[in-house]
């Protein structure tokens, strides 16, 4: 019999067995990293792990072109997973969500001028919910020592060039995500060979340590990559246990094997993992049955964890994800720059209908509670449609079924509700690049991660300080996804509307000013666009230390829920399941559940995990420790031998008579 499923919040969970023995008692160093020679490879470890040739498979839901984790539309939940067993972070995961200094890369990262960012690597990493009390509204530096082992899988040292170009991006990307951090850093430079890194920043920023997660090889893209499309079609080289072999987005698999160059701790004890696309439920449960796959990682559907958890001896654990499907109304756009206005179409959404479709699944809903964009608590139900002379256009990116899925459910529920809507179906980063921040579509779909912390809060809501410039589109692009503008309005009106080549309507005209990015420039996390100077003054105290986190949150909800630009509509979630086929660290709890975090899931041990070969799903007794109702077999045997002790003094008892 299976375990029962169990939700387990994936930042909450512990998985000290994990990550301690991952990042615990350092290896002895092989030196210096080679530039040229690629054959050596980490000896040490490499002698400890067994020739013997192993493959691990895993069922996931779908690979989608495009995985580059620092971009807003590359970053689905499989893309963190490959990127924290890929790419190299200075700061890593611990058990209880906390982050701690990545050792295997990092000798020390401190503050050294400055106390700006409140404190040095050995303090607490989190973004304290109270005011820092280190907090300065000096500028302050920070200096990475990198170890001097620490090499690419090409032997190229991982070197301060990796900072700095990373640092580039994120300041001048459209679509990038969490971009808060980096426009608080004024430059990077670099001494000892490029492994003292200083990190100057020109204002406080508690949260330093979270940046520069997952280091991206300069060395490969600085002088003429794109950084949208680099990451699109592979991973040419790693910074971490697993490198990738080869990405097929046509037959939809993704091969990762170990990087027998890795420098570092605990080189990953098995050759390869697979990774198979299998999205229908049914069949990942038959693989996982006959072997085929030794775990899934999938976004659930209707019948995903019932299926699953019909596999004998698996443990089925639902993880929801601190991520959300969102819809954001433009504030560039001529139409949305009245509240009311804005307000009745939100709350002409039938979100958790939207929910359902987009999730495919009939049992969830939208998120309804405090911690999310909800709703507007600006009446808007009596208010009037912005009158349009074309139909409502929502920009969604082509590649995300689940986003595009919902745009044309909120598309047609606007339409039904007496305000022609479409979806605009396109490339992600025409949306980011030009069509929000030029007005062209009034709305959005797109996953945003959670606003959980300052810097997030930051990026989603605060006003851009980046020199991130949108781009015109094409002449025969634009004719192409826009209709041309109608002499009728889409909505009745006694007052003349604005075209989209109209100027904007004057804060007298409307009653309530335009609060928007300047057009001038593209969009990153805040796909609003929304620039109301009281938030962002707010999201800026807390990201530099000099207000609470938690209460900043709720007061900027609140005034992004009447400013009603906002909508949550579908929370992601993944199901993780696996079999004794794949042996894993598990949790030493009675449910047998294994660790997970938010950004590696359940891949957060991968470099721990080994295939069973003897285990078979016929095989009596081959199961787990536990059942699904929670009890241990050794439970369930003692209960059995007190059943035969008692038989046995009832004959005793018998034959005495």
């Amino acid at each position: 019999m299976s375990t029962a499923v169990r939700a387990v919040v994936a930042t909450g969970v512990a998985v000290g067995v994990a990550s301690t023995s991952l990042l615990a008692g350092c290896s002895a160093r092989p030196g210096s990293a080679p530039v040229v020679n690629s054959g050596d490879g980490n000896k040490n470890n490499a002698d400890t792990v067994s020739q013997q040739s192993e493959k691990i498979t895993f069922a996931v839901s779908d690979v989608s072109p495009g995985f580059n984790p620092h971009l807003v539309s590359d970053d689905t939940p499989l893309v963190d997973h490959m990127a924290s067993l890929v790419l190299p972070s200075p700061f890593v995961e611990k058990d209880d969500g906390e982050l701690e200094l990545n050792q295997d890369l990092l000798d020390s990262a401190d503050v050294v001028e400055g106390n700006g960012g409140a404190s040095s690597a050995s303090t607490p990493s989190s973004e304290s919910s109270a005011p820092s009390e280190a907090a300065s509204s000096q500028p302050f530096t920070v200096r990475y020592t990198i170890a001097s082992d620490a090499q690419w899988s090409d032997g190229t040292p991982i070197t301060g060039a990796d900072f700095e170009y990373l640092w580039k991006q994120m300041i001048s990307q459209p679509g990038v995500e969490d971009p808060a951090g980096y426009e608080a850093i004024s430059s990077v430079t670099s001494t000892e060979s490029g492994h003292q890194v200083d990190v100057h920043f020109d204002r406080p920023y508690v949260a330093w340590r979270s940046l520069f997660t997952n280091l991206l090889p300069s060395h490969l893209y600085r002088s003429s990559s794109n950084f949208q499309t680099m990451l699109r079609d592979s991973v040419p080289v790693s910074g971490n246990r697993f490198s990738v072999e080869s990405i097929d987005s046509g037959r939809g698999i993704v091969t990762l094997v170990r990087n027998d160059r890795y420098w570092g701790s605990n080189l990953a004890k098995t050759d390869k993992i697979v990774l198979q696309a299998q999205d229908n439920a049914a069949e990942a449960a038959e693989m996982l049955r006959n072997g085929q796959v030794q775990g899934a990682a999938l976004r659930p559907k209707a019948t995903t964890q019932l299926s699953l958890d019909s596999v004998p001896h698996s443990v089925v654990q639902l993880s929801p994800k601190n991520r959300y499907l969102m819809l954001s109304l433009n504030t560039a756009a001529p139409h949305m720059d009245d509240v009311g206005e804005r307000a009745r179409i939100l709350n002409s959404v039938d979100r958790d209908t939207v929910a359902r479709i987009a999730g495919e699944r009939m049992e969830v809903s939208a998120p309804h509670d405090e911690a999310t964009i909800s709703g507007t608590s600006v009446p808007g139900s009596e208010s009037a449609f912005p009158s349009l002379s074309r139909p409502f256009r929502i920009a969604v990116d082509q590649s995300d079924d689940a986003a595009v899925t919902a745009a044309r459910t909120v598309a047609d529920q606007l339409t039904q509700a007496g305000f022609p809507a479409k979806a605009l179906v396109m490339p992600a980063l025409g949306i980011v690049e030009s069509v929000l921040p030029l007005g062209l579509a009034d709305a959005t779909v797109a996953w945003q991660s959670g606003d959980t912390t300052a810097s997030a809060l930051a990026s989603h809501y605060g006003c851009t300080s980046a020199d991130r410039p949108s781009r015109e589109m094409d002449s025969d692009k634009s004719s192409e996804l826009m209709e041309p503008e109608s002499s009728t309005p889409s909505s009745p009106s006694s007052e003349p509307q604005p075209t989209s080549d109209s100027a904007a309507p004057s804060a007298t005209d409307t009653g309530d000013a335009r609060k928007s990015i300047e057009k001038k420039y593209a969009r990153a996390a805040n796909m609003s666009g929304l620039c109301d100077p009281e938030i962002d003054t707010q999201v800026r105290e807390a990201a530099e230390g000099f207000a609470d986190v938690n209460d900043t949150k709720q007061k900027v909800i609140e005034k992004v829920n009447s400013q009603a630009v906002s909508l949550a509509l579908l929370q992601d979630t993944e199901v993780f399941a696996t079999t004794p086929a794949l042996e894993a660290p598990r949790l030493p709890l009675k449910s047998g559940e294994l660790p997970t975090t938010e950004r590696g899931g359940i891949f957060v041990t991968a470099p721990l995990w080994t295939r069973n070969e003897d285990y078979s799903v016929l095989q009596p007794g081959s199961g787990p420790t536990t059942d699904n109702k929670g009890d241990t077999d050794g439970e369930k045997k003692n209960d059995n031998d007190k059943a035969d002790e008692n038989k046995d003094d009832k004959e005793d008892a018998s034959s005495n008579e």
